[in-house]
């Protein structure tokens, strides 16, 4: 056993996401690189003829032997939680001892003796908080490897963590609670050295950093369950809001309780022979496998996040097959499904651009989209003119005057979007506490009731019907205002959109709105009382499930 006392100055930042999570570091304040181990400094030493075998195994039930960028596992990775079959909450667990973080999952086969779960950011289980903090002790332990092998002091090694500025104080105050006595367990240093950003604000101090030009900006993080923005101007960040609209609204279950009776989105139905066929033409079991699991689960986000990994799969690229299973490009050429993206991106802008104009704020100079979910919009467009020439008519609309001689400018990381955040993170590690940051929270009612366009005290005791139906009403506008906008930026000119798929959506985009309203208004309540504030707009309540209703009647229309 070796013995260490080293010096360097580890500061790591976490982006624990709804589907994947990244983690990158710094060593004495130096440069940013995603988390790695190599074979210098690998936690787990395997030899002789059980050593492939092994690597398989103590990849699910342990630690691989190796993490990074041209490694089997590398980060971002999926946010999933191994446990033992066997495990029983009302007991004592321990992080690799019961628990751990199955870096194979969706790469290779599993075990039946183990159990992987997901959506461990937003479940409302009462055993989640404990799933939480096992991921994270089996985070630590990685993380505390790295820094006693590394010549690290442990107990002046930072951690950063993320929130999205929708998160509910109690769910956010659970999630502190976890990170801060997680630390203290296993580093020892003092609990200043967690650090709590918000997910809106750390892509922004990545941007203002990077890019030279950077004023008058807006950025929008997307995820898998939350879109987070920041208005800023000048260094300064003057407004944050945050909501439930993101990568799930098009590839989740919005609004489904019963799990063993729900159908999976049929956008992901629509693919699941090409891909099948792929896998099973060219032998490739251990991935067919996970795919017929995945699909007996019915979570429909578990099999979307499955397709989008599937190019970059190990076993996919030595057998030079990404371009086949390609799920990003399948979707950027399919012109059916194009007007779900449409709508999506536009809803997005629209609200943004309705924030901004009753804020009095000149339209934005740079938009800036980080998160894993921002990566849809390259399947809207793989043209940045083009996205910048419609993102601009939505504001000259809304506006009622023409865009600034300045323009506007799109900026993204199409490689790893996720990695914006946590870059963001280490270039400015600042505390951002909870009920500081909710001061400069602005939730747009989409609904002006006494001449107030922004909640200001309201709680969710002032919810009656006529809020609802108003919410309603400012849907069927947006609706409209799409409609609109093809007349002018024809959307299969510009998009490769059906025609036939419009039509379709002219229909169903209108219906059924209030029962989604109600549906999405009904999951908030289990998360707040009465007597709370209202911390996130509803326009967007009726348009997540607007958007699986139209994915619905597309695909039975070519089907």
């Amino acid at each position: 056993m070796q013995h260490k006392s080293g010096s360097n100055q580890f500061t790591f930042a976490i982006d624990f996401g709804t589907t994947n999570s990244h983690i990158e570091y710094s060593v004495n304040q130096g440069a940013s690189e995603p988390f790695s181990m190599t074979q210098q400094d690998a936690m787990l030493k395997l030899w002789g003829t059980l050593e492939n075998q092994a690597k398989y195994i103590f990849g699910y039930d342990v630690l691989p032997d190796a993490i990074g960028e041209d490694k089997l596992y590398k980060f971002p990775m999926r946010t999933a939680l191994c446990l033992a079959s066997t495990t029983n909450w009302n007991k004592a667990v321990y992080p690799l001892g019961h628990t751990n973080i199955p870096f194979p999952y969706e790469k290779k086969r599993g075990y039946d003796y183990n159990w992987v779960m997901t959506d461990l950011k937003w479940s409302n289980d009462p055993d989640n908080i404990k799933r939480i903090k096992n991921y994270i002790e089996s985070l630590f332990i990685m993380l505390r490897m790295k820094v006693l092998l590394c010549n690290g002091n442990l107990s002046n090694t930072k951690i950063i963590w993320f929130y999205p500025i929708s998160m509910v104080e109690n769910r956010y105050n659970s999630f502190s609670d976890v990170w801060t006595k997680s630390y203290e367990k296993y580093f020892g240093g003092d609990e200043r050295n967690v650090i709590p950003m918000t997910e809106s604000v750390a892509p922004y101090e990545h941007y203002r950093s990077a890019e030279a030009n950077v004023g008058n900006i807006v950025t929008i993080d997307i995820g898998g369950g939350t879109t987070d923005i920041v208005l800023a101007k000048d260094g300064n960040v003057n407004n944050i809001t945050s909501f439930h609209f993101a990568a799930d609204s098009i590839f989740g279950d919005p609004y489904i309780s019963n799990r063993s009776s729900a159908s999976v989105n049929k956008l992901l139905v629509q693919y699941e022979k090409k891909i099948k066929d792929v896998l099973t033409h060219n032998k490739l079991g251990d991935l067919l496998d996970i795919l017929e699991q995945h699909h007996k689960s019915r979570i429909s986000s578990n099999i979307a996040s499955f397709y989008f990994s599937l190019k970059d799969n190990n076993d996919i690229v030595s057998k030079k097959l990404s371009d086949n299973v390609d799920f990003n490009n399948m979707l950027l050429l399919d012109s059916n499904y194009k007007i779900v993206f449409v709508i999506f991106y536009a809803a997005i802008i629209y609200h943004l651009a309705h924030i901004m104009k009753a804020k009095s704020l000149e339209m934005p100079r740079h938009i800036a989209f980080s998160g894993n979910g921002s990566k849809v919009i390259r399947i809207l467009s793989s043209s940045n003119s083009t996205l910048e020439k419609f993102t601009k008519r939505i504001f000259e609309k809304i506006y009622g005057e023409n865009y600034p001689a300045d323009g506007l400018t799109i900026l993204q990381n199409e490689n790893n979007p996720k990695e914006v955040t946590c870059k963001g993170g280490l270039a400015n590690p600042n505390y951002q506490e909870y009920e500081k940051m909710a001061h400069m929270k602005m939730v747009y009612k989409a609904v002006q009731i006494n001449g107030e366009s922004f909640v200001n005290g309201d709680t969710y005791a002032s919810i009656d019907d006529n809020y609802i139906q108003r919410t309603v009403d400012e849907a069927k506008n947006f609706v409209n205002f799409v409609f609109d906008l093809n007349r002018e930026l024809s959307f299969k000119n510009n998009f490769d959109s059906s025609e036939i798929s419009l039509e379709i959506a002219k229909k169903e985009c209108m219906r059924d709105l209030g029962t989604f309203t109600k549906n999405g208004l009904d999951i908030k309540r289990q998360e707040v009382t009465n007597n709370d504030v209202i911390e996130e707009t509803m326009f967007f309540y009726p348009l997540s499930g607007m958007l699986n209703a139209l994915i619905s009647a597309i695909y039975k229309k070519n089907n």
